[in-house]
């Protein structure tokens, strides 16, 4: 069976994914995603849903948080072949990114200690 892509979850008219639909797009094991869900869900960058055991993800959400129309920011890691291996979204807020900004101002400017 071929892996879902993100073109194939855009094309989907159901509401919720499963982790492993989301697991296809990702390149991760479902089980991973599911851990994450129930033990941690804020560092997975996407909202998910916890119906006694079960794991569902809203599939519009997950959608904008892989584009990054969902105020987030991505960092990928690229292969040795340039092609993407992963995806990690972190969120984060005005403060933090003025002060990273800042922070590299002061090192292009070339400031000294």
């Amino acid at each position: 069976m071929a892996r879902k892509t993100l073109a194939d979850v855009k094309a989907m008219t159901c509401d919720m994914l499963t982790p492993a639909i989301v697991g296809d797009v990702l390149r991760c094991d479902p089980h991973f995603i599911r851990c994450q869900a129930r033990d941690f869900p804020e560092t997975l960058g996407f909202p998910t849903c916890l119906i006694g055991s079960r794991v569902k993800i809203p599939r519009i959400a997950f959608i904008k948080w892989c584009e990054g129309t969902d105020g987030s920011v991505a960092f990928i890691k690229v292969s040795a072949d340039k092609a993407p291996v992963w995806r990690e979204r972190l969120r984060i807020d005005a403060e933090r990114a003025e002060k990273e900004a800042n922070w590299e101002k002061g090192l292009r400017g070339g400031t000294s200690c």
